[in-house]
């Protein structure tokens, strides 16, 4: 930071010095360019299906209910020299398990949700918090799911633990579901890298990230460039009734 610069420095930091230099502590703190995006619904060309359904055929979004896509960045602009990454869950980020003990890769849960929607499934992405995690605003590299023992409350994750993370019961360690999959890059799909997705910013229209069910999002190219923050996020909701999702526009684009 500037004042430990300053102090190092021998020279005093005072009210005078504050003044002349506040927008640049203030953009340290808080960068003016954090990330601008974009969001839509498209159908994606498919075969004809003869499978009864109750989404319109003129829908963008294709999903069976109402949802409330979380669009979140996980790794910043700083936390990694690799690029930023983002995650995004269909259901805002509410899925979590607590977890009751650690023992490796195997996770003991309290239970595992009420239903499917609610619950964990193998190939999911799933991230291991707690209250220290969420305070320091961590970004530990994401887990898969390789096994679930609904008998006993178990879930076998692939990889080995970035740190102690829900090993202290007295932190409330949870496990968070997050939605998103490997994709084809080639086709706008998700390409992930330790379990989160690559941030690929774009500055014409051509070029969306899909999530699923047609919902799409663009991270804009910005100059100077964008500084992401581990933590901030979107809230993208998506309606059957109008087959798209509710976003601010301008001129008709997203």
């Amino acid at each position: 930071m500037r004042a430990d610069e300053k102090k190092e420095s021998g020279k005093e930091v005072d009210c005078a010095w504050v003044r002349e230099e506040w927008t640049e502590i203030v953009h340290h703190w808080q960068a003016k360019h954090r990330g601008h995006l974009r969001a839509r619904a498209r159908r994606a060309a498919e075969t004809p299906s003869v499978e009864p359904t109750v989404v319109s055929p003129a829908s963008q979004y294709r999903g069976p209910t109402n949802q409330l896509y979380r669009v979140e960045i996980h790794g910043g602009t700083f936390a990694n020299a690799k690029g930023p990454t983002f995650k995004f869950s269909r259901e805002n980020g509410s899925v979590v398990l607590p977890i009751l003990n650690v023992a490796g890769q195997v996770l003991t849960v309290g239970h595992l949700g009420r239903d499917s929607r609610s619950s964990l499934q193998v190939g999911d992405w799933v991230e291991l918090v707690d209250d220290d995690y969420i305070l320091q605003n961590r970004a530990e590299p994401l887990r898969q799911v390789e096994k679930v023992d609904s008998g006993k409350m178990r879930v076998t994750v692939k990889g080995q633990a970035a740190s102690t993370v829900g090993q202290d019961q007295e932190k409330h360690p949870l496990l968070r579901r997050w939605d998103h999959k490997q994709g084809d890059p080639k086709k706008g799909g998700l390409d992930l890298r330790d379990g989160a997705a690559i941030i690929k910013e774009s500055d014409d229209d051509k070029f969306w990230l899909t999530l699923e069910n047609g919902v799409q999002v663009q991270f804009r190219k910005s100059e100077p460039p964008n500084h992401y923050r581990t933590g901030d996020y979107w809230l993208i909701p998506a309606r059957i009734a109008t087959g798209d999702v509710q976003w601010l526009r301008r001129g008709g684009d997203p």
